[in-house]
């Protein structure tokens, strides 16, 4: 059954165009009428929240365009985003539109897309799973169901959780990551796990060091529904994460000098090298 969306990335859109294109391919495949809308204009405001005029402005534009899209159901990728919506833009605007978070999505339409998964995919993955957006929109489940039809796949049992609602915090705390890191590789070999699968995008970033660094492989829930359907995208990030230092190199020079040098040099490029586990620590 058709159905016309706003599918709002919010402004964390440059990293990850591989996940992006996939998403929308996906929609495409469930015959989803997607309007797809994200950047600066998007942004939800939350990394303003010390700036709290600046933040209400965003967020304001943002509970604005989302409403001229006309459409009555928004569906975010971004946890933080929906949160930030549902939490806070929501009780100061008239939004007038309903919120899912894109698994949401997946999920109630899991008897529609199960078909189309004819690919088979060897793994059994453990699932990288948060305590505290699962408590608003419970996708640890749904995920994990929505892998599991997959031909081929097995997701081990959850026996640890990471704490937050993804792992943005906790890499500004280095010592509860590689916790979270120790903890979850323990359990995945323990139950012989093969991959190790994300839900969010940012979690995708940081848990990318476990696969550079050779201790297990790591794939978005995306990639491997993707896959079985039969669509792949270059996934540019994993490969900047496994040069670590190296990736500048790696940068074409016309990206290079839209981003800007001096970004790529203080944000960028430490976020490449950066690993969220070392066992010798």
């Amino acid at each position: 059954m058709s159905e016309a969306i706003t599918f709002w990335l919010g402004c964390n859109v440059l990293r990850h165009g591989d996940i992006i294109h996939t998403c929308v391919d996906i929609l495409r495949a469930l015959d989803v009428d997607a309007r797809v809308v994200g950047g600066p204009d998007y942004c939800c405001g939350t990394s303003k929240d010390a700036n709290v005029t600046a933040g209400a402005g965003m967020a304001r534009r943002t509970a604005t365009n989302l409403v001229a899209t006309g459409r009555e159901r928004v569906v975010a990728w971004c946890p933080s985003c929906h949160v930030h919506m549902t939490d806070v833009i929501s009780k100061a605007h008239d939004t007038g539109f309903s919120l899912s978070h894109f698994a949401e999505l997946l999920y109630e339409r899991r008897a529609q897309l199960a078909p189309l998964l004819t690919r088979r995919i060897d793994l059994r993955v453990i699932l990288h799973e948060h305590h505290g957006f699962d408590q608003a929109v419970p996708v640890n489940t749904m995920v994990r169901e929505l892998l599991e039809m997959i031909p081929g796949v097995s997701v081990t049992p959850a026996e640890y959780v990471t704490p937050g609602y993804m792992c943005a915090p906790l890499a500004a705390m280095p010592a509860v990551l590689q916790d979270a890191c120790a903890r979850t590789l323990a359990s995945g070999r323990a139950h012989g796990a093969t991959a190790l699968a994300t839900i969010f995008h940012q979690c995708h970033r940081e848990w990318l060091g476990l696969d550079a660094d050779g201790h297990i492989p790591v794939w978005n829930y995306i990639h491997l529904i993707g896959r079985s359907l039969g669509i792949e995208h270059v996934d540019e990030y994993r490969t900047w994460k496994a040069a670590g230092h190296g990736a500048k190199a790696l940068v074409d020079r016309e990206r290079l000098e839209a981003v800007g040098e001096a970004l790529f040099d203080r944000a960028l490029g430490p976020e490449f090298a950066r690993r969220p586990y070392r066992p010798d620590r």
